[in-house]
C-alpha cells in the first residue's frame, strides 16, 4: 500500500523528534553488519540500487 507525501513527511518529523530526545536508534544488525536493503527509488553511478539501512526510534 502507497502512503501518501504527507503521512511520510509526518512520521519523518516524528521519527527525528523521537531520535532528537531520546538520542537512541535502533537499527537490525548481526556481528559483522547492519541489514540492509536495496532502494528502488535511487542507483549509484553503475545503474545499480543503492544499499539503505533501516532504522528505528
Amino acid at each position: 500500500m502507497f502512503q501518501n507525501h504527507m503521512t511520510v513527511k509526518n512520521r519523518h518529523k516524528k521519527f527525528i523528534k523521537a531520535v532528537c530526545e531520546t538520542e537512541i536508534v535502533y537499527g537490525l544488525k548481526n556481528k559483522d553488519e547492519f541489514a540492509t536493503s536495496s532502494s528502488v527509488h535511487y542507483d549509484d553511478e553503475d545503474g545499480e540500487p543503492v544499499r539503505t539501512i533501516w532504522f528505528w526510534a
